[in-house]
C-alpha cells in the first residue's frame, strides 16, 4: 500500500496553494495508469481555486526508502484540463462535486517504484462489512508525514453507515475518524484480516487480506464523520460510462 500513495502539493505559478493525497490506479484492460485524487484538490470554482500544476513524490529504490524524487504534473495542456471526470458529474451546495473524484493520466518513468491499486482489490460483492468495523485511511494530514522515507500516515476509521448502501442516495458511505485537511483523496482500506466474511460463508486466508473500498473526500462539519466515495466509481470514470 505504501508504494501506491503519494503526497500532492498544488501550485499556482511558484506559489504553493494546497496539499492533499493521491494514489496510483491501473486500468487492467488497457494498462493505463492514473493518479486518483479529489476534484476539489485540483479545481474549485466556488472558491476560485485553480492550481496550474501539482508536484508528487515517488520512490525510486525499493530497498532504500530515503531515495525518492519529486515529479511535476501540469494540469492543463493547450489550455484544456488533462484530468478525467465522471460522465455524470453534478454539484451539490453542501457536498460539492458528485462524485468528488478525478483521474489524472500519468506515464511512470522507468525508475518510479509504484504499486498501483486496481479493481483486483475491490471487495467481493457479497462481502459483509458492518457499522463499527475498522478501516484504514492512508494519507497526509495537514501535510504531515515521514518525508525522510516518503511514507504516509495511517489513520484508523470506523464504518459509520451501511456498506454498499448509497448514503442519502449518493454513491458514498460514511466513516467515523479524525481526519484533516491533507487527507482529501486518500484511499480507504479494510483492516487486514485472515477471515473474510461473506453472506453465505467465511473464507480463511493463509495470509492477511485487505480490500480497497473507497476514496476519502470531505468531513461533515462538527460531526467528525467523513465522506468516502465507493471505489468502483473510479472504473466508471476511466471507462467514461456510468
Amino acid at each position: 500500500m505504501y508504494f501506491s500513495v503519494t503526497p500532492i502539493i498544488t501550485f499556482c505559478g511558484k506559489t504553493r496553494i494546497g496539499y492533499a493525497t493521491g494514489f496510483f490506479y491501473k486500468d487492467l484492460t488497457t494498462g493505463d495508469m492514473y493518479l486518483i485524487t479529489n476534484r476539489h484538490v485540483i479545481i474549485n470554482e466556488t472558491k476560485q481555486y485553480f492550481p496550474e500544476y501539482i508536484v508528487i513524490r515517488v520512490h525510486i529504490d525499493r530497498h532504500d526508502l530515503t531515495k525518492n524524487r519529486e515529479v511535476k504534473i501540469q494540469l492543463y495542456k493547450n489550455g484544456k484540463p488533462i484530468w478525467i471526470e465522471h460522465p455524470n458529474l453534478s454539484f451539490d451546495n453542501q457536498i460539492g462535486a458528485i462524485p468528488d473524484i478525478v483521474a489524472i493520466p500519468v506515464q511512470p518513468e522507468n525508475n518510479w517504484l509504484v504499486d498501483p491499486l486496481s479493481k483486483n482489490i475491490f471487495p467481493p460483492l457479497d462481502i459483509v462489512l458492518v457499522p463499527g468495523d475498522d478501516l484504514i485511511v492512508l494519507g497526509y494530514p495537514l501535510g504531515f508525514y515521514d518525508e525522510h522515507h516518503n511514507l504516509p500516515i495511517a489513520r484508523r476509521a470506523a464504518l459509520s453507515s451501511p456498506f454498499g448502501v448509497r448514503f442519502r442516495g449518493y454513491p458514498f458511505f460514511l466513516v467515523d475518524a479524525k481526519l484533516h485537511v491533507g487527507t482529501s483523496g486518500a484511499p480507504v482500506f479494510t483492516k487486514p484480516t485472515t477471515a473474510i466474511v461473506r453472506k453465505e460463508k467465511v473464507e480463511i486466508s493463509s495470509r492477511p487480506v485487505t480490500f480497497f473500498i473507497g476514496v476519502h473526500s470531505a468531513i461533515y462539519p462538527n460531526l467528525e464523520l467523513s465522506i468516502v466515495w465507493y471505489a468502483w466509481i473510479i472504473e466508471e470514470i476511466i471507462r467514461k460510462s456510468p
